[in-house]
């Protein structure tokens, strides 16, 4: 990787970033683990300033960009909205290749970085041809599966390397933003959405003072469901659906257990086959198994209405 000395120039140049999007592609509106494409490139830029170019497809990009450069930046990366696998490394190495040749115009495996000396006369003078797969293109349905594969390999990865076991990465779906601490310990066929948080909707019990996540040592084992929920340490979870739903420490939800919108306070027992719903669960108490509680049980007991 190149290494620029910032102290040798006079100032830092500055990169901003245009994304285009070809509004009549076929897979315009796909999403790969609950993000569209656009979403992985713009998060890819991370800190670099970046908006996003619709246009008609087959549209040639240096032509689409040209009417389009702000001449505040020395330096435009032009890139793709279909090019999910880019990574803030990759855009990080780009820029440092860009200020360490001092290019004009650098064409990229897809897409381009063009300096603010740019004009309709310019010829490319720089090939970027570093990190192939991160420029990987999808423009159909079997390429797509492909960068959900790697993407969620590279999700399960980074959770293995900060202590979380999976015990078989290929079978568990994670999608991103998704906080798990260390120590977590995750069986086969566990499905985790907690990226967005409709906290409109849920209970406001006014104790959700963190990030929502996976807390440290909990056991998720086969075959969950968990949707936009939080779940305390030292708790466990087996074969049930939990969504917009908070478990405090030291809760343990037996199998074929449905909670929705409600609050598990900790230390509680969910036997199995019980559907909450809108519902609050005191601490130490222990829902006897088939229980039905919230919106079709007035009690405020947990010992519910067996089913």
């Amino acid at each position: 990787k190149l290494k620029i000395n910032y102290e040798k120039e006079a100032k830092k140049p500055l990169f901003n970033a245009l994304i285009v999007n070809f509004k009549s592609h076929k897979l315009a509106g796909s999403t790969l683990l609950s993000r569209s494409l656009i979403d992985w490139v713009s998060f890819a830029c991370g800190d670099i300033p970046h908006r996003v170019i619709n246009v008609e497809e087959k549209e040639n990009l240096l032509d689409i960009v040209q009417d389009k450069l702000d001449s505040k930046y020395d330096y435009t990366i032009v890139l793709m909205f279909n090019t999910p696998l880019l990574s803030s490394k990759t855009l990080q190495e780009i820029m440092d290749y860009a200020m360490y040749k001092k290019i004009n115009l650098c064409k990229l495996p897809v897409g381009y970085v063009i300096g603010k000396d740019y004009n309709e006369n310019t010829t490319v003078d720089s090939v970027f041809s570093n990190l192939l797969d991160d420029f990987y293109q999808v423009d159909n349905k079997r390429q797509l599966n492909h960068a959900i594969d790697v993407l969620q390999e590279r999700i399960n990865s980074f959770h293995i390397l900060n202590g979380v076991e999976i015990k078989k990465p290929k079978s568990v779906y994670i999608e991103p933003m998704v906080d798990i601490e260390e120590g977590v310990i995750i069986y086969e066929y566990n499905y985790l959405k907690l990226n967005v948080m409709p906290y409109g909707g849920i209970l406001n019990y006014g104790w959700m003072d963190r990030p929502l996540s996976i807390a440290g040592r909990v056991i998720l084992k086969e075959n969950n469901v968990i949707d936009n929920s939080k779940v305390g340490k030292n708790s466990c979870i087996s074969g049930s659906v939990i969504t917009k739903s908070v478990l405090a420490d030291n809760v343990y939800v037996a199998s074929f257990c449905e909670i929705n919108n409600s609050l598990i306070n900790q230390d509680a027992i969910i036997d199995k086959g019980c559907a909450i719903n809108n519902y609050n669960v005191i601490s130490g108490d222990k829902v006897k198994a088939n229980s039905v509680l919230g919106d079709t049980n007035d009690s405020s007991s947990g010992a519910g209405q067996s089913r």
